[in-house]
């Protein structure tokens, strides 16, 4: 494990976290996976670390078991982007999306703050194509990406020079057969794939996009970028 750069990744269980671990031990990785949840994978190099990341004094426990890091990957969320309505909406139900989607980042990058600088090392925020654009009761769910995208630059001017901080922002993502409808709605003919993500992700923490700092990257396809009227 000493000679291996380390990545730690959040949220491995869900799908998009799943394929970016899988495709860290590919490329040389070893992979910390925080989560309630043990994700399915197997591998020599792989560590699944239990924890609550809506709970702080769970990530400082986890984070303690992480002697460095090279890669820091805030994927953790709430994927569920409803909520009631609003006049019906219960405080703990915004804090738990909150706690979870955002606050986890920020506890995470403040917690390993010292190895990454001690590595020059990377953070790729997990936000949403939601951060720019809405639905009706979406306001948790917009609200803590929306913030994940403002706190990217907020921690690149904070790191800089030391360690790169960037954003990327899915649309639609899925390993699922979906309808050609779906598909020929996007510009690019199809929905998004997790490895489209994962993809994005290898390349923004290799030393070949050193000179990317601070930015948003919006994956979605073309689709925040189409003109949509109903006739």
């Amino acid at each position: 494990m000493d000679n291996l750069k380390c990545a730690v990744i959040s949220g491995t269980s869900g799908l998009i976290g799943s394929f970016l671990a899988k495709e860290y031990l590919s490329s040389g990785y070893y992979v910390f996976g925080l989560d309630n949840d043990e994700p399915r994978i197997e591998h020599e190099f792989f560590r699944h670390i239990p924890c609550n990341l809506e709970r702080p004094e769970e990530i400082l426990r986890a984070c303690e078991e992480v002697k460095q890091v090279h890669v820091l990957i805030n994927n953790a969320a709430i994927s569920n982007p409803h909520n009631s309505r609003i006049g019906e909406v219960k405080l703990h139900q915004w804090l738990k999306i909150l706690n979870t989607n955002l606050n986890s980042a920020f506890t995470l990058t403040n917690f390993l703050a010292k190895k990454l600088k001690k590595s020059k090392g990377h953070i790729i925020n997990i936000a949403s194509t939601r951060a720019l654009m809405s639905e009706p009761c979406n306001e948790a769910y917009a609200s803590s990406k929306g913030a994940l995208v403002s706190l990217t630059h907020a921690l690149m001017n904070t790191f800089a020079p030391d360690v790169n901080v960037n954003c990327i922002s899915p649309g639609w993502i899925t390993d699922e057969e979906v309808s050609s409808v779906a598909n020929k709605q996007h510009p690019t003919g199809r929905v998004g794939h997790p490895q489209d993500v994962a993809n994005l992700c290898l390349f923004l923490t290799s030393e070949k996009a050193r000179f990317i700092n601070g930015q948003n990257i919006v994956i979605d396809g073309g689709m925040s970028k189409k003109m949509i009227y109903n006739d």
